[in-house]
């Protein structure tokens, strides 16, 4: 008896962090604030995440325009790439609209929400 115990919990840990990953995959979606021309703006952002595999994660961001010049010029669409270590996922561009338009993301997930920083911005996500 006690083996079969043993067993069954060792599959249990080991099939748990798998099951964690596939449900962080989806689209999230909110929104984070700007300062442009002494204002806050908010500006529109969409998350999804394709895939997790084995804490390496691959996603898709957009960033809508914002009511400034400085924030339309990186509207647009961002590949990322990133990790996984238990909740905090961090995600960096690999490809933007310019050149100098890159991204970077440090969140926590909480149930069907993505919370933390965009940059040095509060963001909040949602499934």
């Amino acid at each position: 008896m006690k083996i079969h115990w043993v067993v069954s919990v060792a599959v249990c840990l080991c099939t748990s962090p798998a099951v964690a990953q596939q449900n962080l995959v989806g689209k999230y979606t909110g929104s984070f604030m700007v300062r442009e021309r002494g204002a806050e703006v908010p500006v529109g952002f969409t998350l999804e995440i394709s895939s997790v595999d084995d804490r390496k994660v691959k996603a898709v961001a957009v960033r809508s325009g914002g009511a400034g010049t400085a924030t339309r010029q990186c509207a647009g669409n961002y590949e990322l790439e990133g990790t996984l270590s238990g909740n905090d996922l961090r995600l960096r561009s690999t490809s933007g609209p310019k050149a100098d338009c890159t991204m970077s993301l440090r969140l926590v997930a909480e149930g069907d929400k993505l919370k933390g920083q965009i940059g040095s911005q509060p963001i909040e996500l949602s499934k």
